[in-house]
C-alpha cells in the first residue's frame, strides 16, 4: 500500500474553485443553535439582563443614595472644565451606569475564551447536527478588544443622552423619565409616584419612582452598550495583528497595515492596551484543562487537512 505524499500549501490562485466557494458559503452560513445560545447567554444574559439589573441600584446609589456626594462633586468638577450642568450630570450618570458592564467583562471574557468548547456542548445538548465553521473563524477576543468596545460604548451612551436632550428638549427628556417611572414601574405595582398628601415635586418623589427614573436611562444605556460590546469587540479583535497575520494571505497586505488610524482610535488603542495589561497581570491564567481549543488558521486549511487525511485512509491502486 502506497502512502499518500504530504499535502503542500499552494498559492491562493491555484486552490480548487470548489474549495473557495465552500469557504465563501461557510462565511455566509448562519450560526449554529449552539452559537446562538452562547451569544444569548453571554451578551443577552450577562451583558444585558445582568448588567441592567445591577445598573438600577448602582445608578440610584450614585444619584440619590450614599454616593450622591461624589456624584455631584464629580459633576461640579466637570462644570469647572467648561461643561454645562446637564452635560456634566449626563457624563457622571453614564459613568455610573457603565460600571456593572465593566465588571461583566470578566465573565464575558471567560466565556469567549472557551467559546468553541461551549458551543460544541450546546450543539450536543440541542441536537445540532450541522457543521458550522463560523466559530473557528471568529477572531479571538482579547482584553484590549473588549475594553476598546467599552470605551466606544461610553462615548455612544453619553452622546445618546445628550442627543436625546437636544432632539426632544431637556424638559421633554425629563418627562420621558417621569412617564416611564410612573406607567412602567409604579402604576403596574400600585405604588404612588410621590409621598401621599404632599406636593408632587422632586423632593417628594418616592424611592420606587426614582428607581423607575434610573431604569428609564439604564435600559437605553445597557442596550446600546451591549450591542456595541458585541459588535465593537469583534471589530477591534479583527484589527489585532496576530489575527490579521493568520487570516490574510501572504500575497495580500493585512487590513491593519492598510488602514490609517484616526487620533480617536489611536487614543482608544493606547488606553485599552494599558488597561488590558493590568487585567492580564491580575487575572490568574487558565489551566491547560479549560483553555479554549486551538483554532485552524482558515477554513481552506481545514478542508486541505481533511483531504490529506482521506487520502491517507484510502488504499492506493498502485499498491
Amino acid at each position: 500500500m502506497a502512502i499518500a505524499p504530504p499535502i503542500e500549501k499552494v498559492p491562493i490562485e491555484k486552490v480548487d474553485e470548489s474549495v473557495l466557494k465552500a469557504e465563501a458559503k461557510a462565511a455566509k452560513t448562519s450560526s449554529s443553535k449552539g452559537e446562538r445560545l452562547f451569544d444569548w447567554l453571554t451578551y443577552g444574559g450577562i451583558g444585558f439582563l445582568g448588567v441592567f439589573a445591577a445598573g438600577i441600584p448602582i445608578g440610584y446609589w450614585g444619584k440619590y443614595g450614599k454616593g450622591a456626594g461624589m456624584f455631584h462633586s464629580g459633576a461640579k468638577s466637570l462644570e469647572k472644565l467648561g461643561m454645562s450642568a446637564k452635560s456634566a450630570e449626563d457624563a457622571m450618570m453614564t459613568s455610573v451606569l457603565m460600571q456593572p458592564g465593566n465588571i461583566a467583562l470578566l465573565p464575558i471574557k471567560l466565556m469567549e475564551n472557551n467559546k468553541p468548547h461551549l458551543v460544541d456542548k450546546f450543539n450536543d445538548m440541542l441536537g445540532e447536527k450541522s457543521s458550522d465553521a463560523s466559530v473557528e473563524k471568529d477572531p479571538q477576543q482579547t482584553w484590549g478588544s473588549l475594553i476598546k468596545s467599552r470605551l466606544a460604548a461610553w462615548l455612544a451612551v453619553y452622546a445618546g443622552f445628550r442627543g436625546g436632550a437636544m432632539m426632544f428638549g431637556g424638559e421633554n427628556f425629563a418627562k420621558f423619565e417621569n412617564k416611564f417611572a410612573e406607567y412602567i414601574v409604579c402604576n403596574p405595582l400600585g405604588k404612588p409616584t410621590h409621598i401621599p398628601g404632599m406636593e408632587k415635586i422632586a423632593a417628594n418623589e418616592t424611592k420606587l419612582f426614582r428607581y423607575g427614573k434610573i431604569a428609564s436611562l439604564d435600559v437605553f444605556a445597557t442596550a446600546a452598550a451591549t450591542i456595541l460590546l458585541y459588535v465593537g469587540s469583534r471589530f477591534f479583535a479583527k484589527r489585532n495583528d496576530q489575527w490579521e497575520a493568520k487570516h490574510t494571505h501572504p500575497d495580500n497586505k493585512p487590513l491593519e497595515n492598510s488602514l490609517e488610524k484616526t487620533p480617536m482610535v489611536k487614543g482608544l488603542d493606547a488606553i485599552a492596551d494599558n488597561t488590558s495589561k493590568i487585567f492580564t497581570q491580575s487575572v490568574t491564567p487558565q489551566s491547560e484543562e479549560i483553555k479554549a481549543k486551538p483554532r485552524p488558521a482558515s477554513f481552506t486549511e481545514a478542508v486541505t487537512n481533511q483531504k490529506a487525511q482521506t487520502a491517507e485512509a484510502v488504499p492506493s491502486l498502485s499498491a
